[in-house]
């Protein structure tokens, strides 16, 4: 309504989406990446800007408000074709009885 939605400034997000989330610096070793590749598990609805994540390669959770979301690699669940002729076909004869 109000232009295009900004997953990255919300706190929302659809389960499964691809993210990376902030390691902070007292966390990891100075060479080490800034960022881990995980997946959105849950929202922390007593700390308004966190979401939890599952990390993939340490199979963990982590808890952050600084991450980069991509749910363009999500895919939505979406009525085929097929589907939607059947529909069209049952709202028509119900019509007609």
């Amino acid at each position: 309504m109000e232009g295009e939605f900004d997953f990255n400034r919300t706190p929302i997000s659809i389960l499964g989406t691809k993210a990376l989330a902030f390691v902070d610096p007292d966390e990891r070793a100075s060479w080490e990446a800034h960022g881990v590749d995980c997946y959105v598990t849950g929202r922390c609805p007593d700390h308004y800007p966190l979401l939890k994540f599952c990390v993939t390669h340490t199979k963990g959770v982590r808890k952050t408000g600084t991450y980069r979301l991509y749910p363009t690699n999500c895919k939505f669940p979406l009525i085929l074709e097929a589907d939607r002729t059947l529909l069209a076909a049952q709202q028509f004869f119900q019509l007609i009885k």
